[in-house]
């Protein structure tokens, strides 16, 4: 019932190489490799953030309007500032222009959404939410309470 779609299958995906490459460094600065997860590169955070706004819908298209002129823009003020583009700075360099941008700017509250709803959405970062997944804690679910049971008129079984 559910067709899976490759990248760019279903509309063409829209951003350049150069939107692609700040966007990956973005996402790694905000969600590096660590003991919690991967690195958001390596779940793919740019992809899904370039898929989103490449969607031909209003919601999509309003975030595009933030997000492609912010990574142009980031570019830009690294460039100012640094005299190199975001994904060329070290990392002191990354973290002083992300704590900058930090500053109530639109875009970075966009794209680390974006970032976040992508980044948690895959399996192997949900450690870093303390999300073990759809399993009861401690041990096995011993079922419903026997007075509930009784209220109801049910008898439980044990299989």
């Amino acid at each position: 019932m559910a067709k899976s779609y490759e990248r760019g299958e279903v509309w063409p995906l829209t951003f350049t190489k150069v939107e692609k490459t700040a966007a990956l460094a973005l996402a790694d600065m905000i969600f590096p490799k660590d003991d919690m997860g991967p690195a958001a590169s390596e779940v793919r955070v740019a992809d899904f953030i370039d898929e989103w706004v490449s969607a031909p819908y209003p919601r999509q298209q309003g975030d595009r309007k933030a997000i492609i002129p912010g990574l142009k823009v980031l570019d830009e003020d690294c460039r100012k500032r640094f005299q190199k583009n975001f994904v060329e700075l070290n990392e002191p360099q990354k973290k002083a222009a992300c704590d900058e941008m930090a500053k109530g700017n639109h875009f970075f509250h966009v794209f680390t959404a974006l970032a976040a709803g992508a980044y948690y959405s895959d399996p192997r970062c949900w450690k870093a939410l303390g999300y073990a997944g759809n399993i009861p804690v401690g041990g096995a679910f011993p079922g419903p309470p026997k007075e509930v049971l009784d209220q109801l008129g049910l008898v439980q079984t044990v299989l």
